[in-house]
C-alpha cells in the first residue's frame, strides 16, 4: 500500500497544492513555517480511513483524526477586519492498495459541518476490516501481508512527561500479541514509550524463557528451537536499528532488559557499563523511540523473519 499523489484545499496554510510522493522514498525540503508539518499530517489523515478498519487499532473511537475546524484556511477579510473559513478543507489522496488497485480517495470539511469521506474512502476501511478477518481466520493458512505503517511526525519527542519505568513486570493485554497490534498509535504523532518498554520486556523476557525450555527438555529443542530463533532475530532487528543511530556518535548499543538493573531497559557502553535507559538523555530516548518504531512494528505486523529486511 502507498499513497503517490496528494492534493490539498484551503488545509491549513495551503489554498492548493499538488504534491507527488516516488515510490520508494520522498524528501521534503522547505523553510520553517512554509507546511512541511501540514504536508504529513494530511498523509496521516489521509491513511485514518484503513486503520480505522482494524478494532484493535486505538483509533477506532478517536475523532481527532479527521479534518477539524482549525484545519481549515482562514483568509483575511478586509471590508469586515476580520478572518473567515474559506470552505470546504479537502484531502484528496491517489495511490496504490488491495493488490495493486489504484484508486483516488477524499476527505473534506465544510464550514462547521461535521467532516466527511467519499464513498472510496469507505471502501478503504472495509479493506482493513478484510484484512483483520483473515488474520483471526483459524482455518486461514495463507500468509497475510499487512501493510506497514508508522508515523514519527515532529510531535515525536520525549513526550511522556516524567514517565519513569515501573520495577515490576507488567501484564499484557492479549491484544498485544496480535499482528494487529502493529497498528495501535501507528498515526500518532508523540512517541508511546510505555507500550514500547512493556513489548520489548516482555519480547525479551519470553526468549529467554524459552531458550530455558531448551536447555532442560531436550525433547522440546526442535519445536522451541524455530520460535527462539525467530524472538532473537526480532530482537537483534531492533538493537540494530537503534544502534544505527546511536552506536558510533555516542558509544550506547545493544538495547537490554535486565532484572537486575530494577527490571528496567537498559543500554551497554564500553566506558560506562550498562545503564538504565530512563537516566539517559532525552535525546538518546528520542533516537530509542524512532530507531525502534520501523523495526518493532515490522516485527509485529509481519512475521518476525521479515524483521531482518533494510528499510
Amino acid at each position: 500500500m502507498r499513497i503517490d499523489k496528494l492534493s490539498l484545499l484551503n488545509f491549513r496554510c495551503f489554498r492548493q497544492l499538488d504534491i507527488t510522493f516516488d515510490e520508494h522514498i520522498t524528501i521534503l525540503v522547505a523553510p520553517n513555517g512554509a507546511g512541511k508539518t501540514t504536508v504529513l499530517d494530511a498523509i496521516r489523515l489521509a491513511l485514518f480511513p484503513f486503520i480505522r478498519g482494524f478494532d484493535a487499532s486505538l483509533y477506532v473511537k478517536d475523532k481527532s483524526l479527521a479534518i477539524r475546524t482549525e484545519d481549515v484556511r482562514l483568509v483575511f477579510r478586509p471590508e469586515a477586519l476580520n478572518m473567515e473559513m474559506s470552505s470546504p478543507a479537502m484531502i484528496t489522496a491517489t495511490g496504490e492498495w488491495e493488490s495493486g488497485k489504484t484508486a483516488t480517495w477524499m476527505l473534506d470539511k465544510r464550514g462547521e459541518q461535521p467532516p466527511h469521506e467519499d464513498k472510496t474512502a469507505a471502501q478503504l476501511t472495509r479493506w482493513g476490516e478484510q484484512l483483520q478477518t483473515l488474520v483471526r481466520e483459524e482455518h486461514n493458512l495463507q500468509q497475510v501481508e499487512l501493510p506497514l505503517m508508522l508515523y514519527l511526525g515532529t510531535a515525536r519527542l520525549w513526550y511522556q512527561e516524567r514517565y519513569e519505568a515501573q520495577p515490576t513486570e507488567q501484564r499484557l493485554d492479549n491484544s498485544a500479541f496480535s499482528r494487529l497490534s502493529g497498528y495501535d498509535d501507528c498515526l500518532s504523532a508523540t512517541s508511546n514509550y510505555k507500550q514500547f518498554e512493556q513489548w520489548y520486556s516482555w519480547l525479551w523476557l519470553s526468549y529467554r524463557e524459552h531458550q530455558i525450555t531448551q536447555l532442560e527438555s531436550p525433547s522440546a529443542k526442535l519445536k522451541e528451537g524455530v520460535r527462539v530463533q525467530r524472538m532473537k532475530e526480532a530482537i537483534q532487528a531492533i538493537q540494530q536499528a537503534i544502534n544505527c543511530l546511536t552506536q558510533e556518535v555516542t558509544g550506547w548499543h545493544d538495547l537490554e532488559y535486565s532484572s537486575s538493573h530494577n527490571q528496567q531497559l537498559v543500554m551497554n557502553h564500553p566506558q560506562h557499563g550498562k545503564i538504565p535507559l530512563s537516566q539517559l538523555s532525552d535525546g538518546l530516548r528520542n533516537a530509542v523511540c524512532d530507531g525502534s518504531g520501523y523495526r518493532v512494528s515490522l516485527c509485529q505486523t509481519q512475521p518476525p523473519i521479515y524483521a531482518m529486511k533494510p528499510p
